[in-house]
């Protein structure tokens, strides 16, 4: 295993490469609950509810 000798902020693309971080300020609230009504929706359907069923 190779010692770690220096930081940045740019990091190589590689096959072990993963992103940890925050929402983007970009993302406008509106944006967000539609995020969040899709995956109430992906939830039920993973529960076998449907949407008469709220």
């Amino acid at each position: 295993m190779a010692a770690v000798d220096k930081k940045s902020d740019i990091v190589e693309n590689s096959p072990h490469k993963i992103f940890i971080g925050g929402i983007s300020e970009a993302l406008s609230s509106k944006m967000a609950m539609l995020l969040k009504i899709e995956q109430l929706e992906i939830d039920l359907d993973l529960r076998g509810k449907t949407d008469d069923k709220f």
